[in-house]
This record gives C-alpha cells, structure tokens and sequence, in this order.
C-alpha cells in the first residue's frame, strides 16, 4: 500500500448534523474490540467535534484527537505516521 495525501475540499466536509445516522451506522461497523479511532481534526471544525465524540461514545468506541494545523496535510497508508499516543 502506498502513501496517499488527503486535504480537505471548502465547503464539500461532511455535515455530521445533517448526516448523523449514516454516521452512527458508519461507528457501528468500527469493531470496538478491535481498534481506537483517532479523530484528526482542524480548528474549522473544532466547534462540533464535541458533538462527534458523543455519537462516538455513544457507539462504545474509544477514541482519542489529534488537533490539525490549517496547513497540515492528512495521509494515509503504508508511509504514513501514527497518531501521537492518547
């Protein structure tokens, strides 16, 4: 698996209020037995990120934050880093 890069589109993020129950269903297909879910998260969206941590709780996973320069690029993949310890 290669390494990709993933940065945000303006205005095209997903709307977790218009969307919320297509996201519980998406949390309960996460095995909570099986992995920890870290939220990468920029300041444009701390606002609701409290909101998406209870539907996360809510759905028994256990989950922990990495806050996101406006800059930061995400990537995913083989060469990419881990998620700094909760």
């Amino acid at each position: 698996m290669s390494t990709i890069h993933v940065e945000p589109i303006l205005g095209r993020g997903w709307a977790i209020g218009a969307n919320q129950t297509a996201l519980e269903q998406f949390f309960r297909s996460i095995r909570a037995d099986a992995y920890y879910v870290v939220f990468r998260v920029y300041a444009d969206s701390f606002a609701i990120f409290p909101h998406l941590c209870s539907i996360a709780a809510k759905e028994g996973l256990e989950f922990g934050w990495d806050p996101l320069t406006e800059n930061e690029r995400l990537t995913a993949g083989a060469g990419a880093a881990a998620p700094p310890p909760q």
